[in-house]
């Protein structure tokens, strides 16, 4: 007994990496899982980090600047070395006419001069910049814009990131119902295929009406094919997207259609673009041309800056110290002729990102009109769809009937049937269409904050 349990254990230890179990999420759930795991939006977080980080870099140079240098010499020998050789010297003694024709003499015995076996200085200097023209704190403000504009890719990588989440999770949901609806369908033919066989062998029907049926049950076999290749696919993208391991159990629990009607969701779109994340980045764009305009007139414009200077000289053992202060003015002259035309370029960047914020305000009302429009266009088509089911199911019935009572051939229910089929699939693919269609309505009057 215990050999059989010990049997069992272990080959459940082997089996298990292949067992795949059954999971079922929600739109939230899937939602949730796409904010903690996405890569584009953890990218875009990354961002945000990266812009603080150079914030504080812009914010340190209000401060001043040190730098410390240092050398070092040490020759394999005397960098000055000489011999002066022994002589008699003239000894002057006050009278000019003994100068030509010296009659005393001196004794220099010589020597040897050797001088500089190293040099050792060092120098601190610190310098603290007083004016520059406004290029530190407009490059500070500059900075501060970027950060601004980096939280609101974070908004429009979110938004975005759930947008699409979305939309694969419902069309996932439609594959799976239209594939519930190919099965159903396949069932029915199968039945038929039992009852025609039948007939024909008793001679009642001929071999085609058999033949027919068993063309339909190939059809729906590959359109069965065709939607499982379609939801491996969009399981994969779903799975890949909200930071989730492949599983083809995956189904989605939420396939309650919404009933919100296009009229209540709709906002008119001069009290939404404004808010849009586009708009904000726009914006903050026509900012940093701003900015950028004044650092480039900064850049020439005098700049005053203080400091001081402390060094340290070893010559040969022979030691100094030195503290100097300073203050250095720069006055640029010959740059204001290639400066003034960096300006009025500029100037033109600045005025083209006012016209694209312009320009993108009427296009994205624009594009809200657009999509509301589709919306509607959405939801008349699930009343088409369901009064198109009614009638296809109403239909079926009274072929389903008919050809109990002998009435009609085996090609009139196939018909009948093939268009119930075709009625429900649409009619679902309308529902699951609306809902794609509400939630990109809804992320485009989703405010930026």
């Amino acid at each position: 007994m215990n050999r059989h349990l010990i049997i069992i254990f272990m080959g459940a230890l082997l089996f298990a990496p292949f067992v795949t179990f059954s999971q079922s999420l929600t739109l939230e759930q899937c939602k949730k899982l796409t904010l903690q795991n996405n890569a584009g939006i953890e990218e875009s977080k990354l961002n945000v980090k990266k812009a603080e980080q150079v914030k504080k870099e812009a914010f340190t140079n209000y401060f001043p600047s040190a730098s410390i240098s240092a050398m070092a010499i040490k020759p394999t020998d005397y960098l000055i070395e000489a011999d002066i050789p022994a002589a008699n010297l003239p000894v002057y003694n006050g009278d000019p006419a003994n100068l030509a024709n010296p009659t005393q003499f001196a004794y220099f015995p010589g020597f040897q001069i050797k001088a500089l076996d190293h040099i050792y200085t060092a120098a601190a200097t610190v310098t603290q910049p007083i004016y520059a023209g406004g290029q530190i704190r407009n490059g500070n403000r500059l900075a501060s814009v970027g950060v601004d504009v980096s939280k609101t890719y974070v908004v429009l990588s979110e938004r975005d990131q759930l947008l699409q989440t979305e939309t694969w999770y419902w069309q996932l949901t439609s594959a799976i119902k239209q594939k519930e609806t190919i099965l159903k369908y396949e069932k029915l033919l199968n039945q038929l295929l039992k009852d025609v066989t039948l007939s024909q062998k008793k001679g009642l029907i001929q071999k085609s009406d058999l033949l027919k049926v068993q063309l339909k049950l190939t059809e729906t076999s590959v359109k069965k094919t065709q939607l499982n290749n379609a939801i491996e696919a969009l399981s994969r993208a779903l799975c890949q997207h909200i930071g989730l391991d492949y599983n083809p159990q995956l189904t989605p629990s939420d396939v309650i259609i919404d009933s919100a009607t296009p009229e209540s969701l709709f906002i008119s779109p001069d009290s939404t673009v404004s808010n849009m994340a586009e708009i904000k980045l726009l914006e903050k764009s026509v900012e940093a041309a701003n900015l950028e305009e004044k650092i480039a007139i900064g850049k020439n414009l005098p700049s005053l800056a203080v400091g001081g200077i402390a060094d340290y000289t070893d010559i040969t053992d022979s030691y100094e110290n030195h503290m100097i202060g300073f203050v250095s003015l720069s006055i640029p002259l010959t740059d204001w002729w290639k400066g003034s035309h960096q300006i009025k370029q500029k100037e033109i960047e600045s005025e083209k990102a006012k016209l694209k914020l312009k320009d993108s305000r009427e296009k994205l009302s624009m594009q809200q009109t657009i999509q509301y429009n589709q919306l509607v266009e959405s939801w008349k088509n699930i009343d088409l769809g369901k009064a198109g089911l009614d009638e296809a199911t109403e239909h079926l019935q009274d072929m389903n009937n008919n050809y109990e009572a002998g009435l009609v051939t085996v090609s009139d229910l196939l018909e009948a049937q093939a268009i119930f089929q075709e009625a429900e699939s649409q009619y679902q693919a309308f529902q699951y269409s609306y809902l794609i269609e509400s939630a990109r309505y809804k992320s485009l009057i989703k405010p930026a904050l």
